[in-house]
């Protein structure tokens, strides 16, 4: 390299999971034009055994890439550093591009860059821009990133914070970063996609660390298990990752469970929260927050599983254990034993009797009841927190289920894996009945019989189960119909030979002599729930926090849906049992529904006690969508609202999607949903073509996580702060039909307060309408209606082709719209036909080439026939749509005549 070309360190964490991309990663770095870039290698890895001659190679304990980016900067002396990833490639011009962008930029200290997506067969597919993204610069942004030296130095120091975003936030308010849009790196976009809910979440928690720094108020009693290391540092990166204001929480790790390597690991670790060690015969006593949560290594808290613990004991009077669900994460189970794993139970577990559900891992209790309960049992691992909740029913305590306060779990993917897990548990459950012996007559049905497997019948069976235990069932169906037989056929063996396996793994588990009950107190509370117990109901049977039992008060819902109504009574039905089954709790969201005058009344359509949610209903003359979404507004009381069409179809995770999306940004945007139409009404080339263009709405051409403007809002699937929409006022009711009233209020918002519309596909609606040409024509109308309004109102926008005053313009427009409508309704006529011969012989859109310029022009005609309307101040209804062609036919008569 000449010694004039400038100097740029290239900072690349590398795990045990990158080994092989090591040396793809050296070449990318030794390929880059017009600058000298230096691959510097932060090690990682488990051995630290990296090789890469020639270049730096820098040795960290520290588990987190973030942290290993700023310890390197002690050892470099480039001015220049440039961030990248192994799984990102690296592009040849990308530093030399980034440093010309810095060059002309002298107050700039960060530049980013454009990056392409490619797909399973690596071509490119799509392509990214984090300058489109505001605050929040999408998944894998950072692997394209150029930092001068003494503003990287300026990032925090800690294990598993987002440092790199929080710098990047902190520069791009300063005005000090700079963006290329060539594209300097390519990513895999299953690894994007994989990334959002991340970044989303790192959002959040920024937003969060902004306020001051409370005292702590939670202690998480972290227990690690036999897993070794690596389990306790996820656990870590789990807490670490909570949406709670930084010092909300601390960590005592229990020092009787933990070996000396991880707490002297631990000792070297800068995390986000407080840890100290526990050595007390009752650690619990030495909690310094008010709640105390029993963490466990191998289950790891979604990031706001803490606050909803924390919000829950808010609600409950008196004493109470609180639990949550312990899921697998999405699409963990990449074997077939682990599909079958994912769903087993051990015995205690499928018990009704709450206090049997509760597990270490995902419990929270009161320091002060936990403190006066004494000692917990040892030696019943994640069971002692059964023991826990059994001597707090006891003494008059409660025992609630949250399913908002979700964990994660790893699965078993061998058999292995498994058979240690059912041994581990048959020991503990044995530990368990010993102390609570008058348990054992109500649980006994449920407990394994004795195997009759022979020795060598049972090692046949293992063999035979490893074998098809390993296989991936989503790959073999991936292969096509004639392949989905055989994971059925797989799935099906799995369910009849494995319980058998297990049933012997737990009757023939080595146990030790069961220790005695330390004093009588903890078995007598095993006789049953004493008075002002909570009854017997786990997570498996209601996925209610019990309010009778545990006196619980209402909190205020976090989110308002507003759903305006008219006479789609089935639509209405569908849409409200769909928001029953949301796995957003339903105490943390209400419905509102505005019937716009339906013949019949929507209160009538569905029972309001059904719903196991809040739901009011209100009832308006007709007055139009916007009217009534206005009419919602007054009566909400969530902090954000959301607005569906009464034929919006929510994903079980639509709510929770929009509430994450809200609370990770910082810069009141809106955030609109995907609105797909359902499958069945995907039939024929006019609902592909909507599916696929700009006809109805912006979503199909929209990216996730690009800032557009305010003329994208569209109140079909979105969310906002209900704060901006009482600034701004609402819904315009000047604009009475269905179609525009949303994008001018976008428009509005994005005029008064700088609000800019976000999409994000995560949270995900189906469309359950029926569409044909005739009924798009009407509403292309509607639309032009209400961009014709629009522009008058604001000026400007680009919605209109030509200025209101150019009349010879408009003339021109009024005699082509009159003289084409006889043509215009023979395409109607024929794109209908087509259309419907399509559905009824199930062809698919096999003419959608042919047909889509005829929806282009009947869409056309129909908007400029909507800004005809609005000139001439004609409503765009049927009846006046009539009139208005027929005073048109008769005025251009008299004008022949």
């Amino acid at each position: 390299m000449s010694d004039s070309l400038p100097e740029i360190a290239v900072l690349v964490p590398f795990t045990d999971d990158d080994r092989c991309e090591l040396a793809r990663v050296r070449a990318e770095v030794e390929a880059q034009e017009g600058v000298d870039a230096r691959l510097v290698l932060l090690d990682l890895t488990t051995e630290g055994d990296l090789d890469v001659s020639e270049h730096r190679h820098l040795r960290w304990t520290t588990p987190s890439a973030s942290r290993a980016r700023r310890r390197a900067l002690r050892d470099v002396t480039a001015e220049y550093v440039a961030w990248h990833s192994p799984a990102a490639t690296l592009l040849p011009g990308r530093l030399r591009r980034a440093f010309e962008a810095l060059q002309r930029r002298p107050d700039a200290s960060l530049a980013t860059c454009d990056y392409y997506l490619t797909g399973p067969q690596g071509g490119l597919i799509d392509r990214s821009s984090p300058a489109c993204m505001g605050e929040a610069p999408g998944p894998g942004w950072e692997a394209g990133v150029l930092v001068r030296r003494a503003a990287a130095e300026t990032a925090a120091d800690l294990d598993f914070f987002p440092s790199e975003l929080e710098l990047y936030r902190r520069l791009r308010d300063e005005g000090a970063v700079v963006h290329v849009e060539e594209p300097g790196f390519t990513l895999p976009q299953a690894l994007y996609r994989q990334g959002w809910e991340r970044e989303r979440e790192e959002g959040a928690r920024l937003v969060r660390a902004a306020g001051p720094s409370p005292t702590p108020t939670i202690t998480v009693h972290l227990t690690a298990d036999a897993g070794g290391w690596r389990e306790l540092q996820a656990c870590l990166e789990a807490l670490a990752r909570q949406d709670l204001p930084a010092g909300r929480f601390d960590v005592q790790l229990d020092a009787s469970a933990s070996s000396e390597d991880e707490r002297q690991r631990m000792e070297e670790l800068a995390l986000p929260f407080r840890w100290r060690r526990g050595c007390g015969p009752n650690p619990f006593a030495e909690a310094t927050g008010d709640l105390v949560f029993l963490a466990r290594t191998g289950v790891l808290p979604r990031p706001d599983c803490l606050r909803a613990h924390a919000e829950a004991h808010e609600r409950v009077e008196g004493n109470a254990v609180v639990f949550g669900p312990e899921r697998e994460p999405s699409g963990s189970a990449r074997t077939a034993l682990g599909e079958w794993a994912q769903n087993w139970k051990d015995p205690l577990a499928r018990a009704p009797r709450a206090a049997l559900s509760l597990r270490a891992g995902n419990v929270s209790a009161r320091a002060t009841a936990l403190a006066e309960l004494g000692e917990p049992a040892p030696d019943s691992g994640p069971l002692g927190a059964v023991d826990l909740g059994l001597r707090l029913e006891a003494s008059g305590g409660a025992v609630v289920f949250d399913p908002s306060a979700e964990a994660s779990r790893a699965t078993a993917s061998d058999l292995a894996t498994m058979r240690a897990r059912v041994e581990s548990m048959a020991r503990w459950t044995d530990a368990c009945l010993a102390r609570h012996p008058d348990l054992r007559s109500s649980v006994a049905a449920l407990l394994p019989r004795s195997s009759s497997l022979e020795a060598e019948e049972r090692r046949d069976l293992e063999r035979a189960l490893e074998q098809l235990g390993r296989l991936d069932l989503q790959a073999i169906q991936g292969l096509g119909p004639a392949y989905a037989q055989t994971a059925t056929d797989v799935r099906t063996q799995l369910r009849e030979f494995v319980p058998m396996l297990v049933d012997h793994w737990w009757t023939e588990a080595e146990r030790p002599e069961p220790a005695v009950p330390a004093s009588g107190a903890a078995s007598g509370a095993a006789s049953g729930a004493a008075p002002g117990a909570a009854p017997g109901v786990g997570p498996g049977a209601s996925e209610k926090l019990d309010r009778a039992a545990a006196r619980v008060r209402p909190r205020t819902p976090e989110v308002s849906v507003i759903v305006p109504t008219h006479d789609r009574p089935e639509a209405l039905v569908q849409l409200l049992e769909r928001l029953g089954e949301q796995d957003l709790p339903a105490d943390r969201f209400e419905v509102i529904v505005v019937d716009d005058a339906s013949r019949r009344p929507a209160s009538e359509v569905f029972d309001a006690a059904r719903a196991s949610y809040p739901l009011t209903f209100l009832r308006q003359s007709q007055a139009g969508p916007g009217v009534a979404r206005n009419l919602g507004l007054e009566q909400a009381r969530g902090r954000f609202v959301v607005f569906f069409n009464d034929d919006a179809v929510p994903g079980r995770e639509c709510l929770r999607r929009h509430l994450q999306a809200q609370l990770g940004r910082g810069d009141g945007a809106a955030v609109l949903g995907a609105f797909t139409l359902l499958p069945k009404h995907r039939q024929d080339s006019f609902a592909e073509h909507v599916e696929t263009s700009l006809a109805l709405f912006a979503q199909p051409r929209m990216k996730a996580g690009v800032l557009y403007d305010g003329q994208s809002f569209c109140s079909g699937n979105i969310s906002i702060a209900r704060e901006s929409l009482v600034r701004t006022g609402g819904f315009d009711e000047s604009f009475p039909f269905a179609g525009g009233e949303d994008s001018e209020l976008g428009l509005r918002l994005e005029r008064e307060l700088g609000t800019r519309v976000v999409y994000d596909p995560l949270a995900h609606c189906g469309h359950d309408h029926a569409l044909d040409v005739r009924g798009f024509a009407a509403r292309r109308s509607v639309v032009g209606w209400a961009a014709y309004r629009i522009e008058e109102k604001h000026r400007e926008t680009g919605l209109v082709p030509f200025a209101t005053s150019d009349e010879a313009a408009w003339e021109r427009l009024r005699r082509q719209v009159l003289e084409t409508r006889a043509e215009m309704e023979r395409l109607v006529e024929h794109a209908q036909t087509a259309c419907g011969c399509e559905r009824d012989a199930a062809l698919g859109p096999r003419s959608l080439p042919k047909l889509r310029p005829v929806f282009e022009q009947v869409a056309t005609w129909g908007q400029h026939v909507g800004f005809l309307l609005a000139r001439d101040r004609c409503r765009p209804d049927a009846e006046s749509l009539e009139r208005w062609f027929e005073a048109q036919s008769a005025g251009a008569a008299v004008s022949q005549g």
